[in-house]
């Protein structure tokens, strides 16, 4: 959100300074997402290595949307908010669920 409320070449470093960070939380996550599921382990890591393809279409994804609003390129930063709140629950409440389709 810092890089979304500031603007120029500070937007750009809070924004670096994320994705940074985000190489610390992929293997809290991992390690959250693959406890207990036993003779599935080797399903759920390969579900998690599928998910990458993301890293590769979100540049894609944040490209179009600066193209589509060249005045206040800022805008493009807030694809990323759902997926920083997604990962916020799972790591706060969500990797204790052990039966995801009882919950939805």
């Amino acid at each position: 959100m810092l890089s979304f409320f500031t603007k120029g070449l500070l937007s750009v470093w809070f924004l670096l300074a994320q994705a940074f960070l985000s190489a610390f939380t992929w293997g809290s996550i991992w390690g959250l997402a693959i406890r207990n599921l036993g003779k599935h382990t080797k399903l759920g890591s390969a579900l998690l290595l599928m998910t990458l393809i993301s890293y590769a279409l979100a540049p894609i994804i944040f490209g179009k949307l600066i193209d589509i609003n060249p005045l206040n390129p800022n805008i493009a930063v807030l694809m990323i908010v759902p997926t920083y709140l997604f990962l916020y629950y799972y790591g706060k409440i969500g990797y204790r669920i052990e039966n995801w389709t009882s919950k939805i």
